[in-house]
């Protein structure tokens, strides 16, 4: 990482084996990063007196789908959550379980209209 705007000056290494699709928490006080086997890595970042990320840490690794290109993954407001797709599970017939997202638009309107505030 370079300090902005001085992009000529001296990096910080964060991760020790590589790293791939970095998101920084909301609140930048963490980043996350997914590693070459597919980990999700947590590093504590302190920004005064001046910029030290701490030791990364491993939060959790899963069946998920990371393709090649893009980011696949993101982290809630608070940190404390991560949006990601699971694999297709193999059921034992060969078929294949295809995930599926659904997306709800205008949820608080589809509420409030089955249930009416007095």
């Amino acid at each position: 990482m370079s300090p902005f705007p001085d992009v000529e000056g001296p990096r910080t290494k964060i991760s020790q084996g590589g790293a791939r699709e970095p998101v920084w928490a909301p609140d930048g006080s963490r980043l996350y990063y997914q590693t070459e086997d597919e980990a999700i890595m947590e590093v504590p970042i302190e920004w005064e007196p001046v910029f030290r990320p701490g030791d990364p840490s491993e939060l959790f690794r899963g069946e998920y789908e990371f393709p090649q290109a893009g980011r696949h993954f993101d982290v809630s407001l608070g940190g404390e959550r991560f949006l990601m797709l699971k694999r297709a599970v193999q059921q034992a017939d060969g078929d294949a379980v295809t995930p599926q997202v659904n997306v709800v638009l205008n949820w608080f309107d589809e509420v409030t209209a089955r249930v009416p505030v007095n």
